[in-house]
């Protein structure tokens, strides 16, 4: 999901950060992106094509190199056992523009290495930060810091006690040649991707049923940040294509509700759907909490515990509810029948019915419905 920006009655939003920034970079950067930082790390194909420039550097593709005397801290066993010479530094480079950085992930037990960030925009004047990190064997160590003011022109010197390097820019044909392919196959991908059909007898409900495209889109903002006007584009597009899946799961749901059962055998368990109670307090001991809704599975005698997702009308699929034993004092549920031996309870918040669930059993998903 794209980054937005409330604002309460009566004050004005801030504005958005330039998006060919670090700070615009951020505020695009989808939830879903995994990476450290404001964008993914440059690749390593282009680390060594950085060149000299003067002026103002505008949405660059930044590349740096570093080499350090420090010693690594590992253990002199550990180097006995590997064969070779722990004492090097497993760098990791985190390297800052302003309050936004990216982390670089070097190579094991060396003193020199190759880093950089996307959509660096600097004035002279201004300047950026590297952090040296010694991935440990238990932890990871910042072991020096250097910094370097921008001068209006590229070299950029970066030095401290222990480290020297320097920062060059990538041309921006090159950077441009580069995200031309990556975009290329994301639009490949991303008719298959957007006209997933939703399949309630697959495991993953025909997710995985095209490519996911998404990779191709952190490629591209290792390239030119997420905020760059081809990812943003992309992104929505995507998204989109993932919100409209899910409400194609819903609506398979509403479907199929009246055709599946409230009560199933799975592996020799039976399991017993409850209609929806709103609103529901689930009173059992220290497991009590009130919620708007509830609902309420019974489970009974069988060999297998399996695990139950449950999804409404909306398409949202989520992990059910704890399982908790009947034959308590002070148990507020209602009566098991002879031989079923628990309950599920599973809080809805914001009812959005019908509801079914699925359970996994040895053979596949069966689903069974939730009475309305």
């Amino acid at each position: 999901m794209l980054a937005t920006i409330s604002c309460l009655a009566g004050t004005a939003p801030d504005p958005a950060p330039d998006a060919h920034t670090p700070a615009g970079s951020a505020w695009h950067k989808p939830a879903w992106a995994e990476h450290s930082g404001y964008a993914p790390p440059p690749p390593s194909a282009l680390l060594a094509k950085g060149e000299p420039f003067a002026g103002e550097l505008e949405g660059a593709l930044l590349v740096c190199e570093a080499t350090t005397t420090h010693r690594g801290d590992r253990q002199r066993l550990l180097a006995d056992l590997r064969g070779h010479d722990t004492t090097r530094p497993d760098m990791d480079v985190w390297l800052a523009i302003g309050e936004n950085g990216v982390l670089n992930h070097g190579g094991a037990d060396s003193a020199s290495v190759r880093f950089g960030a996307p959509a660096v925009t600097l004035r002279q004047g201004e300047g950026i930060g590297v952090s040296l990190q010694d991935r440990g064997v238990f932890r990871k160590v910042t072991f020096d810091v250097m910094h370097a003011g921008y001068a209006g022109e590229l070299p950029m010197a970066l030095l401290s006690d222990e480290s020297t390097g320097q920062c060059l820019k990538v041309p921006d044909e090159l950077v441009q040649a580069a995200l031309a392919v990556e975009l290329e196959e994301f639009d490949a991908k991303q008719p298959d991707y957007a006209g997933r059909v939703a399949d309630l007898e697959r495991q993953d409900l025909g997710r995985g049923s095209a490519p996911d495209p998404r990779s191709e889109l952190v490629d591209a903002a290792a390239l030119v940040g997420w905020g760059g006007d081809a990812v943003v584009e992309r992104v929505a597009a995507v998204e989109a294509a993932d919100t409209a899946f899910v409400e194609a799961i819903g609506q398979a749901v509403v479907d199929a509700h009246s055709s599946f059962p409230d009560q199933v055998d799975v592996d020799g368990t039976r399991y017993v759907a409850h209609p929806m109670e709103c609103p529901r307090w689930f009173g059992y001991r220290s497991y009590g909490f009130w919620s708007d809704c509830g609902i309420e599975v019974q489970v009974g005698v069988g060999p297998t515990s399996h695990s139950l997702e449950i999804v409404g009308s909306d398409g949202v699929l989520s992990s059910a509810g704890v399982l908790l034993p009947a034959n308590e004092e002070e148990d507020r549920y209602r009566e098991l029948q002879p031989g079923e031996v628990g309950v599920i309870v599973i809080p809805i918040h914001e009812p959005k019915p019908p509801y079914a669930i699925r359970v996994h059993g040895s053979e596949g998903p069966v689903w069974m419905a939730v009475p309305e």
